[in-house]
């Protein structure tokens, strides 16, 4: 009776695993979505009735079927053609290398977790030994709506520089963390200190152009508009955390001291080449009174 009862458990779970396995392709078929498809294994135990454990057992079975290819990324199982792997249009190209490389520079992810390394014989970012392309391209998904473009969007705009697609990244998100009233550390246009340097200064922003991706920030009796990316960190009442010199001062996104060096050498330069410009060809630094 035991045995009877076992071979019964066995064959009611394989059935419950070959009814999940049509209707996961099923919805992979007729999903137009741009990429692979993502399910979540929660969702699919819980509609299906079979344990989460079994996700692997899942993938097996949606690969023995040949017209899916199937893996685990995160708590999702995800599914695409062998096709879009296999077609030349569709491997991993430099610009989707360089977008899963700039999303993981931007959330400091640790560089055991990441996918792209940095090779400087190449002097640009390539896939990590052993990194398929279904992880990728997976990553490449999760990082297309950070920079606010479509697969096709992102694939037409051709980016020359990888750090373009950084720069898109961080404003994109600035644009959607800043508003007016915040209290910010940015990089001014212009030297403020008494000796006539350039320095990180404090102000309010009182305004935040998405179109032109800048801002606008109130500093001492003035307005200056400066680039996005020259706002280095919010204020935020009550954390106890100091980031460039003030107190309270959260980073925006992943940001060393190294780059924000470098947004006020960037400062500096832009300073000090329309001082020696020609003033009917170029306007001077963004500042108003």
């Amino acid at each position: 009776m035991k045995e009877n009862t076992r071979y019964e458990c066995i064959c009611a779970l394989e059935t419950r695993l070959a009814k999940a396995v049509k209707a996961l392709t099923a919805a992979a078929s007729v999903y137009d979505g741009d990429g692979p498809c993502y399910i979540g294994i929660n969702e699919i135990a819980e509609e299906h009735g079979i344990d989460a454990a079994y996700a692997l057992l899942l993938v097996s079975m949606i690969r023995e079927q040949g017209e899916f290819e199937a893996d685990l990324f995160g708590d999702e199982l995800v599914l695409f053609r062998p096709r879009i792997a296999a077609s030349k249009e569709s491997r991993p190209t430099q610009a989707v290398v360089d977008l899963v490389a700039s999303y993981e520079v931007i959330n400091g992810t640790p560089d055991e977790d990441c996918l792209t390394r940095y090779f400087a014989n190449y002097g640009a970012y390539v896939v990590k030994d052993g990194v398929s392309d279904l992880q990728l391209y997976g990553a490449y998904f999760e990082a297309l709506p950070y920079i606010n473009m479509t697969d096709q969007e992102y694939r037409a705009h051709r980016f020359v520089y990888r750090g373009e697609v950084e720069t898109r990244m961080r404003c994109w998100q600035l644009e959607n963390t800043l508003f007016s009233g915040d209290k910010v550390v940015f990089v001014p246009p212009v030297p403020t200190s008494p000796e006539g340097q350039f320095r990180y200064e404090l102000g309010k922003v009182t305004d935040v152009s998405q179109d032109a991706q800048n801002c606008v920030v109130a500093f001492a009796e003035s307005e200056m508009t400066i680039p996005l990316r020259h706002v280095l960190a919010i204020i935020e009442a009550g954390v106890s955390r100091n980031a460039f010199g003030f107190e309270n001062a959260v980073a925006v996104l992943y940001l060393p001291d190294s780059w924000a060096a470098d947004f006020l050498h960037e400062a500096r330069r832009e300073y000090e080449r329309q001082q020696t410009s020609d003033p009917d060809e170029d306007e001077s630094p963004g500042m108003t009174m």
